[in-house]
């Protein structure tokens, strides 16, 4: 893997095919944004060997407040036809991304049309569609540094933690504090 010895955690955006011998050789805290890895192997790995890790498809706080409120709209327009539609750089390999499965994952019965074209760093939309109305979530990143901020956050929240968490779990733990200290 080549970490530095004196590497407090690992933030890992390789590819899919590397995560099973990171997970058999990484010895540090491991925030993981790479796609394309089968959890099914990699998860019971990383359990046995007590190393705490953190991943998810995106890193971008955004991304989590989108896929929250198109949750949230697939509740409230039950009866509405729904669309995806995801636009990312021509040189992105995986379609749909890791991204839109896993709305995809949460939201049944969305599908989503892949693009791939020029530098779009990724654009996420939702479609609500009835006769009445329509209603559009857009999530678009338009600088890579918002992943990397956020997997900075993910690492700083996950030094001196044990186990295996999600984005969406660290989210949940700070956006429940930010509600608790307003009221």
């Amino acid at each position: 893997l080549g970490l530095s010895s004196d590497a407090d955690v690992c933030i890992d955006f390789s590819i899919g095919g590397a995560v099973e011998e990171t997970a058999l050789s990484i010895e540090i805290p491991w925030v993981l944004g790479t796609t394309g890895w089968e959890k099914e192997a990699v998860l019971p790995l990383v359990e046995k060997r007590e190393i705490p890790l953190l991943y998810a498809p995106n890193f971008s706080l955004g991304m989590a407040l989108f896929r929250k409120l198109a949750c949230v709209g697939r509740s409230l327009y039950a009866d509405y036809d729904m669309e995806g539609e995801e636009i990312h750089h021509q040189s992105k390999k995986d379609a749909p991304s890791g991204s839109a499965l896993r709305l995809m994952e949460e939201i049944e019965g969305l599908t989503f049309k892949s693009k791939r074209e020029g530098t779009e760093v990724g654009t996420h939309r939702i479609l609500f569609k009835a006769a009445e109305e329509e209603v559009e979530l857009t999530h678009r990143a338009l600088d890579r540094r918002v992943f990397a901020r956020g997997a900075v956050l993910a690492a700083e929240w996950l030094m001196g933690r044990k186990g295996i968490f999600t984005f969406d779990e660290m989210i949940e733990e700070q956006w429940n504090l930010v509600d608790s200290q307003q009221h």
